[in-house]
């Protein structure tokens, strides 16, 4: 109740997935739930989804430019098959799954930092660049909303509605996310997905 009342059921609903296989035995700890909760919530998922929309609405007036699909999507697509593979022949893996899920939010910083559009932003030459990098960002969210939904149904609501997509993210098939185009989408910011806690504790 204190873990739940203080950070929210989808932060607890994470960790005792991931950290918790199905099939053994867990333990909690305030300890390791602030260190899952800041490293992978706050600052990997959360800080993510608020650079990019922050990032969207500067660059772009809060409309989600037009790109085409490229390597990252691939990436993103090999890895997500394992999310399928820990629900299926393997059994109910779900800290797999989540692993999984996990990889691409890895990918999505990494390109951030790689591409800066910071820096592309300065040079009216690189607009090409800019925007085929936002909207590939964007679509990796949108990914990541859709599967993180039976983890994190709350939380994966905000992040859709943030990016001004339709409807809601459990009425997206994964299947449907090949064909996905967040262009002409209307970001808005809203609060942070996941504050960072200073010291996650009862208290």
């Amino acid at each position: 109740r204190d873990a739940i009342g203080r950070y929210g059921p989808d932060a607890f609903r994470y960790f005792l997935l991931r950290e918790v296989p199905f099939d053994g035995d867990g333990n909690f700890s305030w300890e390791r739930f602030g260190e899952r909760y800041n490293a992978d919530l706050a600052n990997a998922f959360g800080n993510l989804a608020s650079r990019v929309i922050s990032m969207v609405e500067r660059y772009c007036s809060g409309m989600v430019p037009k790109g085409e699909r490229n390597e990252i999507d691939e990436a993103d697509e090999a890895d997500l098959g394992a999310y399928h593979a820990s629900i299926g022949p393997k059994g109910f893996l779900l800290h797999e799954a989540l692993k999984a899920v996990w990889l691409t939010v890895a990918r999505a910083n990494e390109y951030v930092d790689r591409q800066a559009p910071w820096k592309l932003a300065k040079d009216p030459a690189n607009r090409w660049q800019l925007e085929s990098t936002l909207a590939t960002l964007v679509r990796q969210l949108a990914r990541q909303a859709v599967y993180l939904w039976p983890f994190m149904p709350g939380k994966s609501e905000e992040l859709w509605k943030a990016l001004g997509a339709p409807g809601s993210p459990n009425e997206i098939r994964f299947k449907g996310l090949e064909r996905l185009d967040p262009s002409g989408w209307q970001v808005k910011k809203g609060e942070s997905l996941f504050p960072k806690a200073e010291k996650v504790s009862p208290g």
